[in-house]
């Protein structure tokens, strides 16, 4: 038996070998050559390329890191604090990008960053804004445009099986999840014009992002493909993708833009900008070494050490029954995990806990009263401030009081988003103090 088994294999190879130079005979000719179409499902598997992939372009990145470990070097790093990689950013995004603001703006984007893996940016300019967030962490963002990207898909945001040859429609989202993987500093992918983005796009996204990052009871998996096949990118486990820890996904929205809907709110952390212009920008160099694991370890001690005081969630809680019952508008049930995450990295940046509640109900919590009935909102809004002056300070909340003045009478406060440089809140300091 074992004698025919081997006479069968060099038959078999025998063949392969007359093939293959028939095959060069017909390219030395110039003869086209077809492939035969198979009869079934094996005969297809069989006649596959060795080097055949379903994935070309996240082998592609496997090629790119072919020498590195996924996570990228495993380096020992220094210990920052928040407060400092909140004046790196500060420092980084004025020097290069020309994004001039005082520290509150970068100790609450910090307190976003550890709210939600999904933050919708919204007012002026908010592509520059984070772009220089990626550059302070030494990347290039990946920008996937609302209506479809370079891969031409305009389906689902994730990529979705082919119509031929077995290969999986690859996205530029898909491509930044995957290299992401291999790195180990801080990532961002950019949702160009979120809101404008179809919802049937966002399917399997959404879900993803509304799951914490820091709930182990739950394994983000992007599933790609029922089956391993050989061939495949080096990082998928089974036909799925785990999703990176490292990874930020950021949606835009222009001002002018309408409310995000629900869908797109539920699981973001969404951040007001002021307004900045368009500069010159200055040789990218010195980016954080903070890794995003530490900067996760950083946020979870900044959530346990620095908590708000107990009086501020009291309020907060306050808050959302006053929006309950006077105009019928629910924060949702990720509002006090956010704000207790977003509260405690803004207290390790050096705020106080009125300006850490501020940003929150300014970023986030009022943000809800865009949805309310025009005329509704007009009869409530009186009441609103009254019961935040009493309830927090009349001082207390300079943000959230100013973007009632912009609801109550936006002919007065033009541009929808957030305050314009040098106004309240957000001003750069002037020179010789904080």
């Amino acid at each position: 038996m074992r004698r025919k088994q081997l006479l069968r294999d060099r038959q078999a190879l025998l063949d392969e070998i007359a093939a293959l130079q028939e095959e060069n005979l017909r390219l030395l000719r110039g003869e086209p050559v077809e492939p035969p179409v198979p009869d079934s499902p094996e005969e297809e598997v069989a006649a596959r390329p060795r080097d055949f992939s379903r994935f070309p372009l996240l082998r592609a990145v496997d090629e790119k890191y072919e020498n590195t470990f996924p996570g990228g070097p495993r380096l020992v790093r220094p210990q920052p604090t928040l407060l400092q990689i909140a004046g790196h950013l500060r420092g980084y995004a004025a020097a290069h990008f020309g994004i001039h603001a005082g520290r509150p703006l970068f100790a609450h984007f910090l307190g976003a960053m550890a709210a939600s893996d999904f933050l919708l940016l919204r007012g002026e300019n908010p592509p520059l804004f984070c772009r220089a967030a990626a550059a302070a962490w030494g990347q290039e963002i990946e920008v996937i445009p609302a209506r479809g990207d370079d891969s031409g898909s305009k389906g689902d945001i994730l990529g979705e099986p082919g119509p031929a040859a077995g290969r999986y429609h690859e996205t530029g989202l898909l491509r930044a999840v995957y290299e992401a993987g291999y790195r180990e500093g801080v990532s961002f992918a950019l949702l160009e014009d979120a809101a404008a983005m179809p919802e049937r796009r966002l399917a399997r996204l959404l879900p993803l992002l509304s799951l914490s990052h820091n709930n182990a009871n739950f394994a983000r998996k992007i599933a790609l493909a029922e089956t391993a096949w050989p061939g495949d990118p080096a990082l998928l486990e089974d036909g799925a993708l785990p999703w990176p820890g490292n990874l930020w996904v950021v949606g835009t929205l222009p001002a002018g833009a309408p409310p995000p809907s629900p869908q797109l709110r539920a699981p973001a952390m969404e951040f007001c900008l002021p307004a900045a212009r368009e500069a010159k920008l200055a040789a990218l160099e010195n980016p954080s070494p903070v890794g995003a694991a530490q900067l996760r370890g950083l946020f979870a001690h900044a959530r346990e050490v620095y908590a708000l005081p107990e009086e501020s969630l009291r309020h907060f809680a306050l808050l959302e029954q006053y929006l309950a019952e006077h105009m019928e508008l629910s924060l949702g049930a990720q509002a006090l995990p956010q704000l207790r995450s977003f509260g405690g990295v803004s207290l390790a940046c050096g705020l106080r806990p009125n300006e850490a509640l501020d940003g929150f109900l300014y970023h986030r919590a009022l943000r809800r009263l865009e949805t309310a009935d025009p005329a509704a909102l007009k009869y409530e809004l009186p009441g609103l401030r009254r019961f935040l002056a009493e309830t927090f300070g009349r001082r207390a909340l300079p943000l959230s009081m100013e973007y009632l003045d912009r609801l109550e009478a936006p002919h007065n406060h033009p541009g929808p988003a957030g305050p314009p440089a040098g106004r309240v809140g957000y001003a750069e300091p002037l020179p010789g103090g904080e």
